[in-house]
């Protein structure tokens, strides 16, 4: 017995996976080239005062480091809400037409 997959079956993993790739894109260019610098200096900071190390000049440095990073952690969570939205609609979707339609909102985004 042979399953023949519809049109919209075939569509849906390169579909998902081009949503994945245009937010990945998204993502790394709102962290930046020094993501991780950045990533390494908010863990020190949480830490507090006292055990920040050398990353880390003062109270309000270790206070703006903290506030940059909670804002840039709520910016990728936005992009990652809207990346799972659309990756939804594409598992829900019943026909290529309205796959295609996902992905032409995708291409509007960018």
């Amino acid at each position: 017995m042979t399953l023949k997959l519809s049109r919209a079956d075939t569509l849906r993993p390169e579909a998902e996976d081009r949503i994945d790739r245009v937010y990945a894109k998204k993502i790394n260019d709102l962290i930046g080239p020094l993501g991780r610098l950045h990533q390494r200096k908010a863990e020190r900071a949480i830490l507090g005062r006292d055990l920040a190390g050398p990353l880390i000049v003062d109270e309000a440095d270790r206070l703006a480091i903290i506030a940059a990073a909670t804002k840039q952690d709520a910016a990728v969570a936005a992009l990652d809400v809207e990346r799972r939205r659309m990756k939804a609609a594409v598992r829900a979707a019943n026909t290529a037409a309205e796959i295609k339609a996902v992905l032409a909102k995708l291409e509007i985004m960018q």
